[in-house]
């Protein structure tokens, strides 16, 4: 008699296995999650500064970061790390620098680590974040320089002197009730949100295989708006004879036609690949 075990049964098998291990090493952790990554759970370490920040430049790779507006003068950082993931935070000439220190991986770990930066206003602050999220909102800025990878940003109520640069790949960006001298968000693989937004100059968002919505924006020249296998919804503020509009699809449609005028102050250029375009204006 062929007493084998059919191949289907063997992949169950194995995962029973799995998960009695797993209930084995979660009882001799005294059954806290925290301790079953092998780091260790994420404690949090605060640094303050009393000298006077100018600049904030952050290199975090999978940490969630969070800005707050420091309302006493005093900087304050805020780092939930553990033995896996930790952060170095230095100041230096009025430079607050905070870069991760990772090894291991980070699927090993139950809980993600953290970073809370919290900083007067008017600083200019520069970005590199991998495989996490940043939330920033109420702040007057500087400058705001943002660059991610497998993450999202979510920014609003920012009132940034000089530009605002913002780059994606595979994430989104989204920006609301902001303004600054000129708007440049660039994403592959990921969507642009643009809410009453108001560039003193120019603005661009450019997509590859995402959507752009861009609502109530206001620019003092040009708008340039452009992506691929995606569709394009913008609402400017004004009128349409304020401008000079040029808009080209392929593989879609359009609710306006080029209107080239000479006299207009300012100008906005829509194009997408396998999308539709539709522009419209708060005033008529």
């Amino acid at each position: 008699m062929n007493t084998q075990k059919p191949l289907w049964k063997r992949p169950l098998v194995f995962v029973s296995i799995g998960l009695l291990l797993m209930l084995i090493a979660y009882a001799l952790v005294g059954f806290q999650l925290d301790s079953l990554g092998g780091s260790g759970a994420y404690e949090a370490r605060s640094q303050h500064y009393n000298s006077t920040i100018q600049a904030v430049e952050l290199d975090v790779g999978t940490a969630n970061v969070e800005f707050v507006k420091s309302t006493d003068g005093i900087s304050k950082v805020t780092c939930y790390e553990n033995k896996n993931h930790k952060f170095t935070v230095e100041e230096s000439g009025g430079v607050l620098r905070v870069k991760q220190n990772s090894v291991g991986f980070l699927w090993f770990d139950i809980g993600q680590p953290r970073v809370t930066v919290e900083v007067p206003e008017q600083v200019e602050i520069t970005m590199k974040s991998t495989n996490g999220s940043t939330r920033i909102a109420d702040f007057a800025l500087k400058s705001f320089d943002y660059e991610q990878t497998n993450g999202d940003l979510k920014a609003q109520n920012l009132h940034i002197e000089g530009d605002c640069t913002l780059r994606s790949t595979n994430g989104s960006l989204e920006l609301s009730n902001s303004s600054a001298g000129k708007v440049d968000a660039e994403s592959s693989n990921g969507g642009i949100v643009l809410e009453y937004v108001k560039s003193r100059s120019s603005l661009r968002a450019k997509a590859t295989n995402a959507k752009l919505h861009l609502e109530n924006i206001e620019v003092g020249t040009r708008l340039d708006a452009k992506t691929t296998n995606g569709d394009i919804d913008i609402l400017l503020q004004g009128r349409a004879e304020n401008y000079s509009i040029s808009a080209k699809t392929t593989n879609g449609s359009s609710n306006t036609e080029d209107m080239q005028r000479s006299d207009a102050s300012k100008s906005v250029h829509a194009e997408t690949t396998n999308g539709d375009i539709h522009i419209a204006f708060t005033e008529r």
